[in-house]
């Protein structure tokens, strides 16, 4: 019998990232705040307001393609040990 237990850790800190990167582009994306306090700013000075802009974008789609990426990451690992336990027995 293999001890799964490193692997099984990977896979559920993976889940958990996952799942916090869609929380974090979902509250992102839908936050109101985040835009009154965008437009404060703009209002004040052009060149922080674009600044801000482009950095809660970048984190944005930085945490959506993080997100993306690590299922689909998690989904091939799972589908791979399914397949090499198919072969093996």
């Amino acid at each position: 019998m293999i001890n799964n237990t490193p692997n099984l850790n990977k896979k559920v800190f993976l889940i958990i990232a996952a799942i916090l990167s869609f929380i974090a582009y979902y509250f992102i994306e839908t936050s109101k705040q985040l835009v009154n306090w965008q437009r404060k700013i703009d209002n004040s000075d052009i060149s922080d307001g674009f600044a801000l802009f482009i950095t809660i974008n970048t984190v944005k789609y930085f945490l959506l393609i993080f997100g993306i990426t690590s299922t689909i990451f998690l989904i091939v690992t799972i589908l791979k040990n399914i397949y090499e336990h198919r072969t093996t027995t």
